[in-house]
């Protein structure tokens, strides 16, 4: 079987051409999954827990369901928020261009892959061709020795998370904006619901 290799110069190319142009082409899916928190222990301060409303904000009565308000939270007012579910409506795609490997998995100058998951530790579940493995974020451009590939495509997720109110009252909320909320670490709320890994 005779491979064809592809310069990386072309790649190179090809990704700047890309970058910032889609829609590209990309599983459609609706990919749940659980978010916890971001790191291990108190000290980094990243997770559920107590919040507070900075403005009003409706509270859902079911999960990915906008047209049922069962309350709005008022200004001030404290919750508890659960562990929640982030829904990829769309995968994120990444471009290779450098051979790389990762995890006892090859990828060729020009292979594309959809980013379905954050793992965690700067790791992602990808999906490449007919499978699905988890890589370390090599098109990162602060990579030691430079990225190996690019982010031509964000992905596009909603994140809902269950909260209860000190006052009983219980529902669901989508976080898409930090100046509503407060949190224990107010980055850990993500600023809209297209993130760009």
């Amino acid at each position: 079987m005779t491979v064809v290799r592809v310069p990386i110069t072309t790649i190179r190319e090809r990704v700047r051409a890309l970058t910032g142009r889609g829609p590209f082409a990309a599983p459609t899916l609706d990919h749940r999954y659980q978010r916890r928190e971001s790191c291990e222990g108190y000290s980094c301060g990243c997770g559920y827990g107590a919040w507070q409303a900075n403005d009003t904000l409706p509270v859902y009565s079911a999960e990915r369901d906008t047209s049922h308000v069962a309350f709005h939270l008022r200004p001030g007012e404290r919750l508890d928020a659960q562990p929640g579910y982030h829904h990829v409506l769309r995968p994120a795609v990444v471009i290779v261009f450098d051979t790389l490997k990762e995890y006892q998995h090859r990828f060729l100058p020009g292979d594309t892959l959809y980013v379905l998951q954050y793992v965690g530790e700067l790791s992602y579940r990808v999906q490449h061709k007919d499978s699905v493995t988890e890589i370390h974020r090599f098109w990162a451009p602060q990579r030691r020795n430079g990225p190996k590939g690019a982010l031509v495509q964000a992905g596009v997720e909603e994140w809902w998370v269950p909260i209860r109110t000190a006052s009983g009252r219980s529902g669901w909320i989508r976080p898409h904006d930090r100046a509503l909320l407060r949190g224990p670490n107010q980055f850990c709320i993500p600023a809209a619901d297209s993130t760009i890994w």
